[in-house]
C-alpha cells in the first residue's frame, strides 16, 4: 500500500467489523444478517443490534445491509430486501443510502 492509500473492507459477519476498523480503513461494507429476516420484537434479541444500519467505527463508518436473500423459509417479515449505494467522494465521510425493494 502507498502511503495515502485507504481502505475498503468487506466483512461477511459485522460482529468482525470491530477488530477491522483502523486509522486508514474508510469503510466496511457487511451483511449477514438478513435485517434479522423476520423482524418481530422477541426475535430481535437473536440478531445484531444494527441491520441495515451504519455506525462510526472511529475513522471507519460500517454499513450492514439487510441485503436481498434469504436462509431457509422464503420468507420477510418487517425486514424488508435492500440495496444499498454508497458514494464516496474525496474529503467527504462515507455515506450509505438504502433502497428497499418491493416486490409486486
Amino acid at each position: 500500500m502507498l502511503s495515502g492509500d485507504l481502505e475498503l473492507m468487506l466483512c461477511h459477519n459485522p460482529l468482525g467489523a470491530k477488530q477491522l476498523a483502523h486509522d486508514r480503513c474508510i469503510a466496511i461494507l457487511s451483511g449477514h444478517s438478513h435485517g434479522s429476516q423476520i423482524d418481530l420484537p422477541w426475535l430481535r434479541t437473536l440478531g445484531p443490534v444494527h441491520p441495515g444500519l451504519s455506525l462510526s467505527l472511529g475513522v471507519t463508518t460500517l454499513i450492514v445491509s439487510r441485503g436481498l436473500g434469504v436462509v431457509g423459509v422464503p420468507l420477510r417479515v418487517g425486514a424488508p430486501a435492500e440495496m444499498v449505494w454508497i458514494e464516496m467522494r474525496r474529503g467527504s465521510a462515507v455515506q450509505g443510502r438504502s433502497t428497499r425493494m418491493v416486490s409486486t
